[in-house]
């Protein structure tokens, strides 16, 4: 039997303690849509399309509320009666509704994943595969609770054959409570974010690395700012702490070099202002940092959002020891576009934080070492298509982008990028084309380029996958990858397949 990890995040006891302390005043809560969910992407595409103001680049999404507009879609009638994509809505929402307002739901994932060749998978939540056969099950326990507490527990058995040897573990994949009074949830425990409108990778906060052990602070339904500010429209706003993998951070106290090997805190906040359903504007930070004596004074927090000067020279010592990436990000939808039934167009502008003063010498974020992501997305009801690129528009050369001085991992966790994968140095071109069938199957394919200037080589992967729906209970997908190599490099092709069965109890 694989040994089970016990590292289960000691946020949950503290949500169970303030669930003890308030539980006479909160109201109903409910449990997230994983980023790993078959029907993640269509969801995303019918909250578009129908234009229900419900944001999808700032991810995880809560069931009830998506649960509810996908409800109010289908009685306004935006998406075209006996299309697939009408079919498949109607089979969403009748899963879901089995789901809603139950105390206790199961489910498992099963995936038979076989590669000739070991590699890092791209936005799989840190998962590396090694060369050979690897058998994954993920049981979903999840559900609403009273007193406004809802969960979600994914216990996660791998087994792995490499070679003529088998290697067996578990863990916790995900496992959160939540708690939700009025207008305010808190989350404690394990889970994966997504920051921004892409596709295929943010320059902030992917599912890149493995899910944090995190506490997390958001509103439920979207607000608006009191005064002449409400005019920017519904308001979100997220803050959520962590700590990351150890590293070795290198930095000056007092005029000599210290050297560390611990685990960074990480700080995130993000917010959005949507002035119209039809656009989006996103704001992230976030910041790893440790205190230069192992504490942090009040005067400190300043600085681990905001560098204390423009070159950040200053910072190398004196203050806490800080990293920060902050990203803008702008979106923009129509349905008006004639023969298209919707389209959009998200740009995402992100770097290494300095500061630069305004007219009133305001400190105001302006980020450098850019990386950028422009990505366009058309669908035409029953096929869709979407392109996608990141690159360091200014100077694809630059190799500080997601490297740090004093952080020698830089930008990582467990030594994968928190935000987009490429890396630095790097330009990706990402395209996917989606076809919806009326035998509830949906057909993808897809071609991701990453172009690496720095050490001059190139990669392209090529990826198809089929989904099957049979009935409410069991979804089939299979999914094959080729990787061309650079043997220039020592890189080799690598042949990657899998095989993934979701069935709800």
């Amino acid at each position: 039997m694989p040994a089970l990890k016990t590292h289960i995040s000691p946020y949950l006891l503290g949500i169970f303690a303030l669930f003890v302390m308030l539980y006479p005043i909160t109201t109903d809560a409910s449990p997230n849509i994983p980023l790993y969910d078959w029907k993640f992407d269509q969801v995303r595409r019918v909250l578009s399309l129908c234009q229900t103001g419900i944001s999808t680049a700032t991810l995880p999404l809560r069931s009830d509320i998506v649960l509810s507009a996908l409800k109010q879609a289908d009685d306004t009638d935006c998406v075209p009666a006996g299309t697939p994509l009408k079919v498949l809505m109607e089979d969403v929402i009748t899963v879901m509704e089995n789901e809603d307002q139950k105390p206790f739901v199961s489910a498992y994932r099963l995936r038979m994943q076989l590669s000739d060749h070991p590699f890092d998978q791209d936005n799989s939540f840190g998962e590396s595969m090694d060369k050979g056969l690897r058998s994954t099950l993920d049981i979903r326990l999840y559900g609403s609770l009273p007193y406004g507490l809802s969960y979600e527990l994914v216990p996660q058995l791998r087994v792995s054959q490499i070679g003529d040897e088998n290697h067996s573990t578990g863990d916790i994949f995900i496992g959160y409570i939540k708690w939700t009074h009025k207008n305010i949830e808190i989350e404690g425990g394990r889970d994966t974010l997504w920051w921004g409108p892409g596709y295929h990778g943010n320059t902030t906060l992917t599912n890149n690395i493995e899910p944090l052990d995190l506490i997390k602070l958001s509103n439920v339904y979207p607000f608006h700012l009191p005064w002449v500010f409400r005019h920017l429209g519904d308001t979100n706003l997220m803050v959520f702490g962590s700590r990351l993998s150890s590293q070795t951070i290198r930095y000056i106290d007092e005029g000599t070099e210290k050297i560390k090997k611990k685990p960074p805190y990480f700080l995130g906040i993000r917010g959005e202002l949507h002035p119209a359903s039809y656009i989006h504007f996103g704001a992230s930070l976030a910041s790893q940092f440790i205190g230069r004596n192992n504490s942090l004074s009040l005067s400190d927090w300043k600085a681990i959002l905001l560098p204390s000067w423009e070159g950040n020279e200053g910072e190398g010592t004196d203050g806490p020891v800080a990293n920060r990436r902050y990203s803008y990000d702008f979106m923009i939808q129509t349905n008006r576009i004639p023969h298209i039934l919707n389209s959009e167009l998200y740009w995402e502008y992100g770097g290494e934080v300095g500061i630069i003063s305004g007219a009133l010498e305001i400190p105001f974020p302006k980020p450098q070492y850019i990386n950028e992501v422009l990505g366009v997305y058309l669908d035409f009801g029953g096929a869709d298509l979407r392109l996608e690129v990141s690159t360091p528009f200014k100077n694809p050369l630059e190799n500080s982008i997601y490297s740090h001085g004093q952080f020698t991992e830089g930008y990582r966790h467990e030594g994968r990028i928190i935000g987009h994968h490429i890396g630095p140095g790097a330009r990706d071109f990402f395209l996917r084309t989606t076809f919806l069938t009326k035998s509830r199957a949906i057909l993808g394919i897809d071609i991701d380029h990453e172009q690496h200037y720095i050490e001059d080589w190139s990669e392209t992967i090529i990826g198809t996958d089929v989904t099957l729906r049979k009935g409410p209970a069991r979804t089939y997908q299979l999914r094959y990858q080729w990787h061309d190599g650079n043997r220039d490099y020592g890189i080799r092709d690598i042949h990657y397949l899998a095989l993934s069965l979701f069935y709800l109890f």
